[in-house]
């Protein structure tokens, strides 16, 4: 036989085809609820997808080969075998989405191998596969025989590698090294940081040394960085997030107070306090003085606290046009006394700034436990017990609701008199020397206007 003849008698290697393999994975979300949290896997609305040439043939060694083809791909670390497969759907040109035909075992893989060969599409066979299935599967993991040549396991280091969850081992019931380090160093902070009356937690502030609420986020982000090294139990991580400008103020101030020596040995006058909240507010690198450790005094609020608090933190912590909240606030019943425990979101539904909301509430209780708030500041009379006229007069201002204008009258005092019904489109305003601003007359009070001035 010549060599001609043995040429035309030599088999014909099967062809390649090319392949489009479809992947939809999940995401792990954590959900609150009454009982606690819980993980649950969402799936992604974006499938990850890969293209490969592959020789189909009808036999048992390709289909496992073709598995784990797609396995490696996306980087899964586990093989399939003969006896550990996955289902997937596949569709070959020209049949549609809806013609698509489930591949679960070897006798359906050679059918569809047998077919492939037989109508040679030219069009991409597209293969759909569930991140859920290959786990459910319960592949065996990849030995040395399964990793690339470069020692690594699959393709996992490509753009369409899973997550480090996914990658995992498939049984549910182990975790990573990292995962276990995780749920030790939170178990940790949550012992530590646990309330003993309710089922909150809270760390003290490094800095004024008051009670931080410490959400399930925030624990999550101090545990990684003890996992990191960065930080350890006794001290929150120096992030964003722990940051006392950035984080919203802790609603259980007050509830639970964390004694140490320098708490005991701290200054008891209201300058101190003044000191903490400036510190914080102007962003000095000293640390300010320890709270009191001893229970504050309940000071009642009155119709005068909410303007002077206001002012103060106007002209002392920089709160531009913070005396304009006044009404606002007045409206809802807010004084000084309270305003650190209404919600950030009441008070941003009220046309607050997030800004202004957080440092009003950091300086109103320091405020209202000052000599400043517990002083009487009775509003101007209009003169004295014997008849002669006032020293001097006041001036007020009469603004518009509307904003269409205002005017500027004087009087000689302030008397109290029945609210102003609902027609009254005007409110009043008195300028105030020690505030050296205008200030809002105080609810159920009226100017006093002699007769030949009225404004009416």
């Amino acid at each position: 036989m010549s060599d001609g003849d043995e040429e035309e008698l030599s088999p014909t290697p099967p062809p390649s085809f090319e392949v489009q393999v479809r992947l939809t994975t999940y995401q792990s979300v954590t959900k609150k609820s009454k009982k606690g949290t819980k993980r649950e896997l969402k799936k992604d609305p974006k499938v990850k997808s890969k293209d490969f040439e592959y020789k189909f043939a009808s036999t048992s060694e390709n289909y496992a080969q073709f598995l784990n083809e797609i396995l490696q791909l996306f980087g899964f670390r586990v093989k399939a075998t003969a006896a550990k497969i996955f289902p997937m759907t596949v569709q070959v040109p020209p049949a549609t989405k809806s013609q698509a035909t489930d591949i679960e075992s070897l006798a359906e893989y050679k059918k569809l191998a047998g077919k492939i060969v037989e109508k040679a599409p030219s069009k991409p066979i597209i293969v759909s596969i569930d991140q859920q299935e290959i786990q459910k599967a319960k592949l065996p993991k990849a030995t040395n025989d399964g990793h690339d040549t470069d020692g690594s396991q699959g393709r996992h280091d490509g753009p369409g590698a899973l997550d480090d969850s996914s990658e995992e081992d498939q049984d549910d019931s182990e975790l990573s090294h990292m995962d276990r380090e995780l749920a030790r160093f939170r178990g940790l902070l949550e012992n530590k940081y646990k309330s003993d009356s309710d089922n909150t937690y809270a760390y003290p502030d490094p800095v004024t040394g008051d009670p931080v609420l410490l959400t399930l986020f925030m624990m999550k982000e101090w545990a990684r960085a003890m996992y990191d090294g960065a930080t350890n139990i006794d001290v929150p991580p120096n992030t964003a997030t722990f940051d006392c400008v950035n984080r919203l103020p802790s609603l259980r101030q007050g509830r639970r107070r964390f004694s140490s020596a320098s708490a005991e040995s701290a200054p008891t006058t209201d300058i101190g306090h003044l000191a903490n909240i400036l510190s914080i507010m102007k962003g000095d690198t000293q640390p300010a003085s320890p709270p009191l450790t001893t229970q504050n005094v309940r000071v009642p609020n009155t119709p005068s606290k909410l303007p002077r608090f206001l002012a103060y933190a106007e002209s002392e912590l920089g709160v531009s046009g913070a005396s304009s909240y006044c009404r606002t606030l007045e409206q809802q019943k807010v004084g000084p006394d309270i305003l650190h425990l209404v919600p950030d979101e009441t008070l941003l539904n009220l046309n607050l700034p997030l800004g202004d909301i957080i440092r009003l509430k950091q300086a109103a209780p320091v405020w209202i436990q000052s000599s400043d708030a517990k002083r009487k500041d009775p509003p101007p009379t209009a003169g004295t017990s014997d008849g002669n006229p006032p020293a001097k007069r006041i001036r007020f201002k009469k603004r518009w609701h509307d904003g269409s204008g205002a005017a500027s009258e004087h009087g000689t005092g302030m008397e109290i008199g029945s609210p102003p019904g609902s027609d009254v489109d005007y409110d009043w305003w008195y300028y105030s020397e020690e505030a050296g601003t205008l200030l809002p007359v105080p609810p159920n009070y009226r100017p006093i206007f002699p007769p030949d001035d009225f404004p009416f």
